[in-house]
């Protein structure tokens, strides 16, 4: 499978140690189940985070429930967007404006 860019724009917690993120691409919005993303140490917890432009590949669910991230990495984590606390209350504002 091809990879996929994306930004996630928003995640929620799932279960114990899980995330659902949602992943804006450019053809729709994406929701992705990421394992063992809540520990800090875990390699998915990265991936997890808002405002990563990742490229992934995932596994589409035989049942209804989500798909799951088999694979991810990072093209850019707007670091500089991150250090300055207005440019980033901005950014929030717009994810979560984009999400709804």
């Amino acid at each position: 499978m091809d990879l996929i860019e994306g930004i996630v724009i928003n995640h929620i917690k799932y279960q114990e140690n899980s995330k659902i993120i949602y992943v804006l691409t450019k053809d729709n919005l994406k929701s992705l189940l990421v394992k063992s993303s809540c520990n800090f140490n875990s390699k998915n917890y990265s991936y997890s985070q808002e405002l990563q432009k990742i490229n992934f590949s995932y596994n589409e669910s035989k049942k209804n429930t989500f798909d799951i991230l088999t694979s991810a990495s990072i093209i850019e984590t707007y670091k500089i967007i991150k250090d300055d606390y207005k440019l980033l209350t901005y950014a929030v504002e717009m994810l979560k404006l984009t999400f709804q």
